[in-house]
């Protein structure tokens, strides 16, 4: 499909593998070219089931593309003529083989031999006969399946989690960084209205290159399900819905109270790695200049597996965490924070995120028992917004914009593709509201304006600006450490 005319050649070239020289002229839309082009396109299609209508990959598919383009003519063969082979094959990991639609370029197996070198398929068969396929008794054995059906050019290889979702063409798609551990791999995020179908991942040389971990791609369902999407105040044990001016008032008096009456050290803030390094930012700030208090701190600890592996995948499944400690925020401030609550000596503690460590259900339930007044900013219902006093549901990653700095030390920007659902708010504006009616005056506005405040600040992110940062990012002073 790439064959071009190259002046003084007397034949025509394939482009890609054609060095290109001083003086050289090349024409890649010719009739020559075009006929040929054509005759190679009948060959990929002639055993092809040309079931566009019924397949996934349509809207994405580049032989659909190229058939638009250079075919539109009739098959020479009958449907019931063509050669066929086997369909909707489960072969492990996130992918479904449908034979008959392979035009065998050979790019899964080549990315199972030089990307994951575990090898598991490979070409059957000969002539017209010749498929692709697994190798008899294995199923996919890596985390990486999932860039199969994105290489595939053709719907041979489709996603399980995807197949039959949405239609492509119904989705808008935007730039972000895949919130599911420390490497910060940069993603596209594909929604409809409110809604989050999927993470592909997007080029970034220095991160990612052009891949994505199969964990990352179900990283989306976060924004999806069990979503927290009103503010709530709970009294004697009954959580009751109520306005975002009533919990923020209750809020920012309840830890005006016990300050005046205990001291400082009665409150607590305890950061997320999963927040952005502006939310983090105003945390800090938050928890120094407003509240006074030296309980605040952050903890990478996540409930779950910590598995790694020497490509991508990070054992510190945060993906911020280095943002957090750049920032000033200390996994020892975590523990002075929880010995104290555990000491009973904490009477009010402003929560973000939705774990606490790596703590079980109960044990969060216990220390939180110990707290008279606790108020959690959140995405998603668990254990901590069961207990909370107030509940502050926040918008998800995909709903929200800002920056995250990788274990690597790279600040990247992710965006918001939609407005938080529900009654959820943007973390900033939750804490400059809180901050507010505590006596401040903030007058940050967005994500940008925060950054630009924390660049002053924080020497590790000086001499960036928002703009600065692009689609790749930018390495902190000291970068790797």
């Amino acid at each position: 499909m790439c064959l071009v005319e190259v002046e003084k050649f007397p034949k025509l070239q394939i482009a890609c593998n054609t060095v290109a020289t001083e003086g050289m002229v090349v024409r890649t839309d010719t009739e020559k070219v075009r006929k040929a082009v054509t005759g190679v396109l009948e060959l990929m299609l002639i055993h092809h089931p040309v079931d566009c209508p019924i397949c996934d990959q349509a809207g994405e598919c580049g032989l659909q593309n190229y058939y638009m383009k250079y075919g539109l003519h009739k098959s020479r063969y009958d449907l019931e003529d063509k050669v066929h082979k086997k369909k909707v094959q489960d072969i492990g990991g996130q992918i479904v083989l449908d034979a008959e639609r392979c035009i065998l370029c050979s790019r899964c197996v080549r990315f199972l031999q030089e990307i994951t070198k575990t090898g598991e398929m490979e070409f059957f068969q000969r002539g017209d006969h010749s498929e692709i396929s697994i190798f008899p008794g294995r199923k996919l054995s890596n985390d990486y399946t999932g860039n199969l059906a994105d290489i595939c050019p053709v719907g041979a290889l489709t996603n399980k989690d995807f197949r039959f979702k949405c239609r492509v063409w119904f989705l808008s798609s935007i730039e972000s960084v895949c919130p599911g551990c420390a490497n910060g791999c940069n993603v596209e995020t594909y929604f409809k209205g409110d809604i989050l179908y999927r993470l592909k991942p997007r080029r970034n040389d220095a991160v990612n290159q052009t891949w994505m971990c199969d964990f990352g791609r179900v990283e989306y369902r976060k924004a999806n399900e069990s979503r927290l999407l009103i503010p709530i105040l709970r009294e004697g044990g009954q959580a009751v819905a109520a306005a975002w001016d009533s919990v923020l008032l209750r809020t920012a008096l309840r830890f005006r109270e016990e300050a005046e009456a205990h001291g400082a050290g009665s409150v607590a803030v305890i950061a997320s790695p999963q927040s952005s390094n502006e939310e983090l930012f105003l945390v800090k700030k938050l928890a120094a200049e407003v509240l006074k208090t030296e309980n605040v701190g952050f903890t990478s600890r996540t409930p779950g597996d910590r598995f790694s592996d020497e490509f991508l995948i990070k054992e510190d499944k945060n993906p911020n965490s280095r943002g957090a400690q750049l920032l000033g925020l200390t996994e020892e401030g975590f523990g002075r924070a929880v010995k104290a609550i555990s000491d009973g000596k904490v009477r009010a503690l402003l929560l973000f995120g939705n774990v606490l460590a790596d703590f079980a259900d109960e044990k969060i339930e216990a220390i939180l028992s110990n707290v008279p007044f606790v108020a959690q900013v959140g995405t998603c219902e668990g254990a901590i917004s069961r207990a909370a006093h107030a509940v502050l549901p926040s918008a998800s990653f995909a709903e929200r914009g800002g920056t995250f700095t990788n274990f690597a030390g790279r600040v990247q920007r992710f965006r918001g593709g939609f407005p938080p659902r529900g009654k959820a708010k943007n973390d900033i504006e939750i804490l400059v509201a809180l901050a507010n009616r505590l006596g401040a005056d903030w007058k940050f506005d967005g994500e940008a304006s925060v950054f630009n405040a924390l660049a002053s600040a924080s020497a590790p992110f000086s001499g960036m600006s928002y703009e600065s940062l692009g689609f790749e990012g930018q390495a902190v002073a000291g970068g790797l450490k």
